[in-house]
């Protein structure tokens, strides 16, 4: 990386010149900054908002890793694993081959990082789920993963620019020849003065790794404050696809930690309270008969983390998220207590002989037999009690639950080498999109799997260097100077502006309202129209400023609110189309073909997935202004040369 400083306008900047630039530093760019090193890639620079990104913070860890099974007793394939990521619909079945086909080999690179994944006394790495596809190191599985993966880069001596928030990418070109040159980001070490604080990046390639737009809502499992680059990459030129597609399920409200696997195969007991903490009531046993149903519904929880529309039949356990939802909705908080257990109206005591065979056959194989949920989980897993002691949290005193936002499928809609539609960027991990909903631990995987093919095309065909600087310069100046003039708008704006915190939060609550676990047929043309008037005022009258230094959170608002106007166009699309309710949502329309069942009665009338719309992506174009195009296009298949007989 070589550095410079040119002028722009009537401002000097700060000019690094690199092969390549990475942005973001979870898994997922980290293992792309590891694979362009080991292939001799060595002109890269990671400049990054938060140094680890999501994936190092234990709150929003992921435990499973999806992988070919590697049980050779039980023969697993390429074409069989892509049929299965393909499942969920959605997905290319071509880019679902190629996360299949290298899923071993990423696999081996983490253990080879230091990723302690379980070996058999025969040296076989193990697994679990459908032909022991499922690997985990542990609840901190993605942690491990960043921790090891970050010791690499370094001890590869990879540049990287740590508190470097990039706020646009810079293109040259038109049309067919419009390609990625370079990046303007925000040191935010130097934030009090935006104008001195801004660096350039004239670059070959950029590979964004940004994660997922998760910050649209005001309760997600990730860290909120992440910067948008869905909004980056939409303004370069990309496409984004399966928008619609988000992963709710229930959490710890003050840790942002999954309330799944143990803390719910030991059947803890759930409650509400009103405002002032009174009225206490035990909501579930509303929705179910008898004490057996609520206790085998939250043991499942455990094993199905996730809101899922069709477990919500035969009372399933998506319920206990509705039950929840509807207690929020409802303006009352909701508790979770491992000091007491569940009842029903009808069978009285909880009873762990009486439960039915799933939950009682885990629970005496285990020896979680104990009279309280809290002895049952110290005795399965104390480390899932004490890992909650840096939160403050004492797991014999109730908890407070919320749902929460985990995954946002939808992303930048790549080819086979994870390159977007703008040619030299790409897209890595939850910024991309190669899954419409696929199964836990697969995410990861594509993750690592895309740092490897976006590594390989680079080190193969894009390692020539970037533009000459007075080129590079000449050809971004015209994107560049209207970046900083906004910058310095925001400075000098006026203060009965909206303020920051208060732009953000209308933006997530509009995505709550509309885009949350429940959403509905109506509304969303009113939706839309309210964020692209919020929009449009961002853009010509500001936000308020409490401290200068606030002002890349101001220009984060900016693409976090284009985003969600694409978000919803695509929603919009979709359910204009016919969508229903899939694996991570319900949509409520009085005229569906499906209610839900319950000891309250019928109720929830929602459409059931459309499966005619399986087999489509929904791919999302930025036209300018606040102006989306939305369209559907058919799945490519797997290739047939994979396909298993």
């Amino acid at each position: 990386m070589e550095t410079s400083k040119r002028a722009v306008g009537e401002h000097e900047l700060t000019i690094h010149t690199v092969r390549t630039l990475i942005v973001g530093s979870g898994v997922g760019a980290l293992n792309a900054a590891e694979h362009l090193h080991e292939l001799g890639h060595d002109d890269v620079v990671i400049a990054t908002h938060a140094l680890g990104g999501a994936s190092g913070d234990p709150a929003s860890a992921r435990s499973a890793y999806y992988r070919m099974g590697m049980e050779w007793e039980h023969p697993d394939s390429p074409a069989d694993m892509a049929k299965q990521l393909c499942d969920g619909g959605m997905t290319h079945g071509d880019l679902a081959y190629v996360e299949a086909v290298n899923s071993i080999p990423e696999f081996l690179h983490l253990v080879r990082n230091g990723v302690p994944f379980p070996r058999d006394d025969y040296g076989r790495y193990t697994g679990s789920g459908q032909r022991g596809r499922l690997a985990s190191a542990g609840p901190e599985t993605s942690v491990r993963m960043a921790e090891t993966s970050m010791q690499a880069v370094k001890r590869n001596r990879t540049d990287i620019l740590n508190k470097h928030q990039v706020i646009a990418l810079l293109t040259a070109g038109e049309g067919g020849e419009r390609r990625a040159v370079g990046a303007l980001a925000v040191d935010l070490r130097k934030a009090s003065s935006p104008t001195e604080s801004l660096v350039a990046f004239n670059c070959r390639n950029i590979i964004l790794a940004t994660g997922g737009p998760l910050a649209l809502f005001g309760e997600s499992i990730y860290p909120t404050n992440s910067p948008c680059g869905h909004a980056l990459a939409l303004k370069a030129g990309a496409a984004c696809a399966n928008l619609t597609e988000t992963r709710f399920g229930l959490a710890f409200a003050k840790a942002r930690r999954r309330l799944a696997g143990n803390y719910q195969r030991v059947i803890p007991s759930y409650y509400s309270v009103g405002k002032g903490g009174r009225d206490r009531r035990n909501f579930l046993e509303e929705y179910f008969h008898a004490t057996k149903q609520v206790a085998s519904a939250i043991f499942l929880k455990g094993e199905h983390w996730a809101f899922a529309a069709p477990q919500l039949q035969s009372l399933g356990a998506s319920i206990i998220d509705i039950a929840v939802h509807n207690e929020q909705a409802a303006g009352r908080k909701v508790f979770v207590d491992f000091s007491s257990n569940v009842r029903g109206e009808k069978t009285g005591q909880f009873n762990i002989s009486q439960l039915d065979p799933e939950a009682r056959e885990f629970l005496e194989k285990t020896g979680s037999v104990q009279f309280s949920p809290y002895d049952r989980l110290r005795h399965l897993d104390p480390e899932s009690i004490d890992s909650l002691i840096d939160h403050k949290m004492d797991l014999r005193e109730p908890q407070e639950v919320t749902v929460c936002a985990e995954d946002t499928f939808g992303g930048l809609g790549v080819d086979l080498w994870w390159e977007t539609a703008v040619p030299h960027l790409f897209a890595v991990g939850d910024a991309a999109c190669t899954h419409g909903d696929p199964p836990p631990g697969a995410e990861l995987n594509a993750g690592q799997v895309g740092g490897l093919r976006a590594a390989e095309r680079i080190a193969k065909h894009y390692d020539d260097a970037p533009l000459p600087l007075e080129d590079f310069v000449t050809a971004a100046a015209g994107q560049l100077e209207p970046e900083i003039a906004n910058l310095r708008r925001y400075v000098h704006g006026p203060t009965e502006l909206p303020s920051v915190r208060h732009v953000r939060a209308d933006i997530q609550k509009r995505t709550t309202e509309y885009a949350g676990m429940v959403r509905g047929v109506t509304g969303l043309t009113e939706a839309v129209a309210d964020a692209r008037k919020q929009y449009d005022s961002l853009r010509t009258d500001g936000q308020r400023l409490t401290r200068a230094s606030e002002f890349a959170a101001a220009v984060d608002n900016e693409l976090l609110c284009l985003t969600q106007i694409a978000f919803l166009e695509a929603m919009k699309a979709c359910i204009e189309g016919g969508g229903g309710s899939r694996g991570a949502y319900l949509v409520l329309d009085e005229h569906g073909d499906a209610n839900v069942l319950t000891k309250r009665g019928s109720e929830l009338r929602h459409r059931n997935e459309n499966m005619a719309m399986h087999g489509q992506v929904f791919e999302t174009t930025f036209k300018g202004g606040t102006e989306f195009e939305v369209r559907a296009v058919p799945v490519r298949p797997i290739p047939a040369m994979a396909e298993p007989g």
